[in-house]
């Protein structure tokens, strides 16, 4: 990690936590999108 006092490291690790389940999400809905305007990846995808 860069230079995070250590009494907030926690507060960075709950951040980057965060930030990491948001692009997840993201990336998610992304294929989704990309399903629909590509039928043959959404069936691939299950949708």
């Amino acid at each position: 990690m860069d230079k995070v006092p250590e009494n907030m490291r926690s507060y960075q690790e709950i951040a980057l936590n965060i930030h990491r389940q948001n692009l997840a999400t993201l990336e998610k809905e992304l294929r989704k999108l990309e399903g629909i305007n590509n039928p043959k990846e959404g069936k691939k995808l299950n949708m």
